[in-house]
């Protein structure tokens, strides 16, 4: 009888550990991300309010204009941001504009060992866009 594999998830894909042990990095890190993108993506939802009205102002929109975040599903990531669009309406009409805007994935780039590696990132890519 042959025993299968337990596998592990990872941001994309599974792993197995035989696999896991193969590798020459530590897949320790890889394992914990998952859990993490799911409390980010919770947190970045739970404050959608305060970015689209964030948004609105650094758009430069009215108080009868409107900056909608979009859906979760339409949310892009890649290994180290997650991109979420924004829809533009003036006076309750939209104009077929958007926006997106990007926030770095803080578990992919130190932020709980070294506090503060979010803030510099934004500064430097900040500063790269000036």
């Amino acid at each position: 009888m042959t025993r299968r594999a337990a596998t592990l998830p990872l941001l994309r894909g599974n792993t197995t550990l035989e696999s896991a042990l193969e590798q020459e990095e530590d897949v320790l890190l890889d394992l914990d991300y998952p859990e993490q993108r799911i409390e980010f993506f919770v947190l970045l939802y739970s404050n959608r309010d305060d970015i689209e009205r964030i948004a609105s102002y650094h758009l430069g929109l009215g108080p009868s204009d409107t900056c909608r975040t979009g859906d979760v599903k339409e949310w892009a990531h890649g290994s180290f941001n997650v991109c979420i669009p924004l829809y533009v309406s003036k006076q309750g009409q939209y104009l077929g504009k958007h926006a997106l805007i990007r926030f770095p994935l803080p578990y992919k780039i130190g932020e709980l060992n070294t506090p503060g590696n979010v803030d510099e990132k934004l500064r430097c890519e900040a500063a790269t866009f000036i």
